[in-house]
């Protein structure tokens, strides 16, 4: 047997999975994407947070999805790290390296953590725009109430 070739195909294994993990947390954010899909517009149609558009109970669970995906992509995965292997045999380095940028491992997470950071930012603005209209909805019930005394 020629170990340099097993752990050669190893290290290549072990790239490829990263891209793979990679790629189910890809899937994952298009699926977030399409659920925030009519957020732009409602923001634009000023329709935010109408019984029609998009409820409070959504919001939440938008962003419990997306506190989710964050946290298994940059906290809790490995996507990024050098498997052991590279670390024992720094022999096999160079094949891992290649096969990574290949993949586009990096720039792929790149493209990942700027999409969730979009999605946050939409999120960011559905809830101000929530918090405002109960500011609003509270101002008008405060001058009902002085007017009526």
């Amino acid at each position: 047997k020629d170990w340099n070739n097993i752990l050669e195909l190893l290290a290549v294994s072990y790239g490829l999975a990263q891209s793979t993990q990679l790629s189910l947390f890809e899937t994952t954010i298009d699926g977030l994407i399409e659920k925030c899909g009519d957020v732009p517009q409602a923001i634009a149609d000023h329709s935010i947070m109408n019984k029609s558009s998009l409820s409070v109970a959504k919001l939440k669970k938008l962003v419990a999805e997306l506190l989710e995906v964050r946290v298994n992509i940059n906290i809790r995965s490995d996507i990024l790290d050098k498997p052991k292997i590279v670390w024992d045999v720094p022999d096999v380095e160079p094949i891992y390296m290649q096969c990574i940028e290949e993949v586009e491992l990096y720039k792929r997470h790149e493209l990942v953590n700027a999409r969730l950071e979009i999605i946050k930012e939409m999120l960011e603005i559905l809830n101000s725009e929530h918090q405002n209209r109960i500011g609003h909805n509270l101002e008008k019930y405060i001058i009902g109430l002085i007017a009526v005394e």
